[in-house]
């Protein structure tokens, strides 16, 4: 799969695009001047971060996002940004919504960026002249048998290494929220089931789940509202948080809803169905 393909996957509103080194210096796959990553931008500080920890880091709402506090504001809402190996940066921006992007596709994400490694890598060096006296190819030819001769073996190649991803473990009750409520917005909702807790999932089958939930966002336009919401903490605990699903903008009028979540051996889960019943 190469950029253009990816491109083909984005909503109208969304932007992508790969960053990598040369001499030195980050450099984009971009032509225009569309894209800024000069000093004091949220973007260079997003790439600076996703760089030195080489982990994948979703934005769920730039204008809120504290790392962003001494920045100019951003150009974009939401964002994913992944390694790609060691070579470059895959960087998928949505410029309108917040939360457009869930936990589940992070992971999409960063497997893609992997995808987009052979396309980083440097160019092959020109082929030498192979013109050398017949000497020296068989003295060459000698030199590498000698492993052979005496029971040695060639050297393995070494395997290309693995780019950690950031798991549903290591995610915090925030994170956890705030990519359910993407789920919700999306209509992924096989990838909310994923976040709740182990006890909710044995009293609630997954098609149940979906049954239930699709019907409970039928009514009064909660599916609708869900673009004008965002997570507030209420109550955070080491085993067991509490978040608020506050409406804003043109669903401030909506009611709140309150999602309990507990701290699993999984990471951190919601006992609390969307509109707050467990």
């Amino acid at each position: 799969m190469d950029l253009g393909e990816l491109s083909g996957l984005l909503q109208p509103e969304q932007k992508i695009i790969v960053l990598y080194r040369a001499g030195g210096q980050w450099q984009t796959s971009a032509n225009d001047t569309d894209w800024d990553f000069s000093s004091g931008t949220a973007r260079l500080a997003l790439i600076q971060e996703v760089d030195r920890r080489g982990q994948p880091v979703i934005i769920m709402d730039a204008h809120k996002d504290e790392r962003f506090l001494n920045c100019a504001p951003a150009p974009f809402r939401s964002a994913i940004c992944c390694p790609i190996s060691s070579l470059g940066l895959l960087l998928v921006e949505d410029r309108a919504n917040p939360r457009a992007f869930s936990f589940d596709q992070q992971h999409t994400w960063a497997a893609r960026a992997q995808q987009l490694t052979e396309s980083l890598k440097p160019e092959p060096e020109p082929r030498r002249d192979l013109t050398k006296p017949l000497a020296l190819a068989g003295l060459t030819l000698c030199l590498v048998s000698v492993p052979f001769l005496f029971g040695g073996t060639p050297a393995r190649p070494q395997p290309r290494p693995q780019i950690p991803v950031l798991s549903r473990e290591q995610a915090t009750a925030a994170t956890v929220a705030e990519s359910y409520l993407a789920g919700l917005r999306t209509g992924n909702l096989t990838g909310s089931y994923r976040l709740l807790s182990s006890d909710l999932q044995k009293r609630l089958s997954e098609p149940r789940y979906l049954r239930q939930t699709e019907s409970w966002l039928a009514v009064n336009d909660r599916a609708w509202s869900l673009k004008y919401r965002q997570v507030k903490m209420l109550q955070a605990g080491p085993s067991k948080c509490l978040v608020q699903v506050v409406p804003i903008g043109q669903a401030a009028q909506k009611e709140s809803w309150t999602w309990e979540l507990l701290k699993e051996e999984e990471g951190w889960r919601l006992k609390t169905l969307p509109g707050g019943e467990s």
